[in-house]
């Protein structure tokens, strides 16, 4: 985003090292000196696990004896003394199975990123109730919770969730906060939910009550498919051509709400904190023609995925001006490579649209400005988007 000037600022980012984890209080996560890896250590144990870059894969293939790229362990080869232990008797047989355990709580720390619990990737959840829009979601449990908050159930059951020996409140806190951002059709919010005792159930809180919910869904498809049968659209045709036109026509449609970011800073009245929530979703982007990054990035999601391309929304922190902010935008995959899109830094206003994020390549020194945050994305699959 230009600065005052006209001119795209570039503030010097935190020098690589373990820094307070912006979504979790009590923990601490490695930055690499340009973005958010999957490393994350207790801020009293002082573990690290992760799979994010050379030193950590390397650690991890010596704990276990070889590469770790296929995502299978393997079994160090063991010495003479050991392999005649082995064929000798039960005695070898313990000590192998020993082996083959310890490799599997390491294979899976590492995936999970933490000890001690089970990530929703070891889960299968119910298909949850049919629902008539588009659903985002990367494994079972995200599907049953966007479905379920798409009905908008009063109680979302989750008896089979808590019999699992799963640590469910961090399983469902995780997998809540990815299910909001990334499904535009669904009116919760992602951190202001209850489990009923014994956690069998999940209360959630909903942003607008079942009809007027309904209602704004509506509509919103309704306008998206408004734009995708236009000419602009429906007349573009491969990947590249396709995003283009779904970035541009969200440009000429929508007013970045600057308003609503000045929200987040000072105390306001009802009808602003209101604006403010409607401003983050593709509702408002695209049936209101007002949003923030965040309503930027999720009517990208809802343009894109109409015209059959895959994205997700990533949520972070970037440099706008100087001054770091909270912001918003989408990875969008090209011929199986994922490039970043940044619908709302390329809303010129009086210039029009403009191509200073529009597919721009993991590496590209245009990101060093920006960190994705793990709110975004289940945490045993951030790695696999390349954020």
């Amino acid at each position: 985003m230009p600065g005052g000037d006209g001119q795209v600022r570039r503030p010097r980012l935190p020098d690589a090292g373990w820094l307070p984890d912006p979504s979790r209080l009590d923990m601490e996560r490695w930055w690499d000196g340009r973005r958010w890896t999957d490393r994350t250590r207790g801020r009293e144990v002082r573990t690290r696990w992760g799979l994010s870059d050379e030193a950590a894969l390397v650690d991890l293939e010596r704990d276990v004896g070889g590469a770790v790229g296929g995502l299978t362990p393997v079994v160090p080869e063991p010495s003479p003394e050991v392999r005649e232990g082995w064929l000798q008797g039960w005695r070898g047989g313990f000590a192998l199975l020993g082996v083959l355990v310890l490799c599997m709580l390491v294979y899976a720390s590492a995936i999970s990123g933490r000890l001690g619990s089970v990530s929703s990737w070891g889960l299968q959840a119910p298909a949850g109730p049919a629902v008539e829009y588009p659903v985002f979601a990367v494994d079972s449990l995200s599907l049953y919770l966007a479905r379920s908050l798409m009905v908008q159930q009063q109680e979302i059951d989750l008896s089979w969730l808590s019999r699992a020996g799963a640590d469910e409140e961090q399983v469902v806190a995780d997998a809540m906060l990815a299910v909001v951002i990334q499904n535009p059709y669904v009116f919760a919010d992602g951190t202001d939910w209850t489990l009923t005792a014994g956690g069998d159930s999940l209360v959630p809180t909903y942003l607008y009550d079942a009809d007027e919910a309904e209602q704004r869904r509506r509509e919103l498809q309704a306008e998206a498919t408004d734009i995708v049968q236009s000419d602009a659209v429906a007349q573009a045709t491969g990947q590249v051509a396709l995003a283009q036109a779904v970035h541009d026509a969200i440009i000429a449609r929508v007013t970045l709400d600057d308003g609503s970011l000045a929200v987040s800073d000072g105390t306001t009245g009802t009808a602003q904190v209101a604006a403010f929530t409607q401003a983050q979703q593709a509702y408002g982007a695209l049936v209101q023609g007002r949003a923030s990054s965040l309503g930027y990035a999720q009517a990208f999601q809802v343009l894109a995925d109409a015209v059959g391309l895959t994205t997700v929304v990533v949520t972070g922190s970037a440099y706008d001006g100087g001054s770091l902010t909270t912001h918003a935008w989408n990875k969008v995959q090209m011929s199986g490579v994922w490039m970043t899109v940044d619908v709302a830094w390329d809303d010129g206003g009086a210039e029009g649209a403009l191509d200073d994020w529009f597919l721009v390549s993991d590496g590209d020194s245009r990101l060093d400005d920006r960190a994705p945050d793990s709110s975004w994305m289940l945490d045993e699959r951030l790695m696999a988007y390349g954020a």
